[in-house]
């Protein structure tokens, strides 16, 4: 919950959002490489929580294809 609230209340990423207008990719990569006074990553976890995110399915197109191209399979 700490490093969420760290997150959301970071100013400088409040200037670099406009710059990645509409790249999420770029965003979160940019956000995972950012380092604090100490050359630690400050949001490592967090980076690893918004690129799983990511990979999810936003939809179910591409799922229910899937099993159609294996129903054809096992019924030929």
């Amino acid at each position: 919950m700490y490093l969420w609230l760290l997150y959301a209340s970071d100013s400088a990423l409040d200037n670099e959002t406009s710059r990645f207008d509409g790249d999420i990719c770029g965003y979160w990569k940019h956000v995972s490489t950012m380092v604090d006074s100490d050359a630690q990553k400050k949001y490592a976890h967090l980076s690893f929580v918004g690129k799983a995110a990511l990979t999810l399915s936003h939809g179910n197109a591409a799922p229910k294809r899937g099993f159609s191209v294996n129903n054809a399979l096992v019924t030929k």
